[in-house]
């Protein structure tokens, strides 16, 4: 009965990380899952597998060329979901990989290999799309 309230607990918070992170600290902390896993072979795998019942941090990576232009469709759809993730975007203002074209991550008056005079428009708010 113990475990069953615990694990009813773990689904009531599941969508809500810290809560959720909480329990799964309770019930490692308490050893119903030790006590438990000499009898109950279920119970045993459950304990072995413990550590995937706990919320995950998902994380996305990637440049500003990804972000800003090939790849920000993308990245518009998973923030539209509301999931729980973050993001970390590299952005060094420029194309580093086409050695230093303009984009749409470049401020405004940068010059690059192919804006000699400055680029003329405003970087991209990408945070105002979030």
């Amino acid at each position: 009965p113990e475990l069953l309230t615990y694990l009813k607990k773990w689904i009531k918070t599941y969508d809500n990380f810290v809560a959720n992170n909480a329990i799964c600290d309770e019930i490692d902390s308490c050893g119903i899952l030790t006590e438990c896993q000499q009898d109950h072979p279920l119970i045993y795998n459950i304990y072995k597998q413990r550590d995937m019942f706990r919320p995950q941090s998902q994380w996305l990576i990637g440049g500003d060329g990804w972000a800003y232009d090939i790849g920000q469709a993308g990245l518009d759809h998973i923030l539209s979901k509301g999931e729980n993730i973050n993001i970390l975007i590299l952005d060094t203002e420029i194309y580093s990989n086409t050695g230093g074209q303009s984009s749409k991550a470049s401020v405004a008056g940068q010059v690059t290999k192919f804006e000699s005079l400055g680029k003329t428009r405003q970087k991209k708010e990408l945070g105002a799309t979030a």
